[in-house]
C-alpha cells in the first residue's frame, strides 16, 4: 500500500500510513496463520518443550532455581516460566475451527479493500477518498486485533513468542 501513497505528490506526506496499513495487514494474516496451528495450544519448539516438561516434571519451582544456579538471569528465568505456565494452561484450550473460520472470512473482507485500494489510480481528485478508505481500512484492522478473540490470542503469544526466540537462541549459543 505504501507504493499507492508515493505515487502522487499530494499522499506523499501520508505514506507512513501506508506503511502501516502494510505491516498491520501483514500482522492480521500470519495472526490467522498462527491460530490455525494454535487451536489446541501453543505450538512448541525444542526450546519451549524443554521448559514446559522441566515444569510439568519438576514444578516450576525447581525449574525456577535450576536456571539460577546455571547463572541465568532472573528475569528472564521469570519470563521463561511464565512462558512454560502460559503453554500448559493453552493445552486446555479447543478453538474451534469454525470459529477461526470465521475470523479468517471477516479478516477476507479487509484483505480485499486492502488489494481494492492498492490498485487504485490516484490523482489529486480521488486522494482525499482514499485516504479516508485506507483510514478506516488501519482502524478496522487494529480494532481487530482486540474484538476477534482469535486474533488477540495470536497477537498476545506471538508478541510473547517473538521475544522468546532470541532467548532459545541464548539457551543454545555454545558456553551456555
Amino acid at each position: 500500500m505504501w507504493h499507492a501513497f508515493e505515487k502522487v505528490a499530494e499522499a506523499k506526506k501520508y505514506s507512513d500510513y501506508g506503511m502501516q496499513l502494510d505491516s498491520q495487514l501483514n500482522r492480521m494474516v500470519f495472526s490467522l496463520q498462527y491460530i490455525c496451528r494454535a487451536t489446541k495450544g501453543i505450538p512448541l519448539d525444542g526450546w519451549s518443550r524443554t521448559i514446559v516438561s522441566q515444569i510439568e516434571k519438576d514444578g516450576k519451582e525447581k525449574a525456577y532455581e535450576y536456571y539460577i544456579n546455571l547463572g541465568r538471569d532472573r528475569h528472564d528465568v521469570e519470563k521463561w516460566i511464565f512462558f512454560g505456565e502460559m503453554v500448559i494452561e493453552s493445552k486446555k484450550r479447543n478453538i474451534s475451527y469454525e470459529s477461526v473460520s470465521k475470523s479468517i472470512s471477516r479478516s477476507a473482507n479487509m484483505v480485499s479493500l486492502y488489494e481494492e485500494l492498492s490498485l487504485k489510480v490516484l490523482d489529486e481528485e480521488s486522494f482525499k477518498s482514499f485516504l479516508t478508505q485506507a483510514s478506516t481500512l488501519l482502524s478496522v484492522i487494529k480494532d481487530s486485533f482486540v474484538s476477534d478473540s482469535n486474533i488477540a490470542i495470536s497477537i498476545k503469544e506471538e508478541n510473547f513468542l517473538s521475544i522468546h526466540d532470541l532467548e532459545a537462541d541464548r539457551l543454545k549459543a555454545p558456553g551456555k
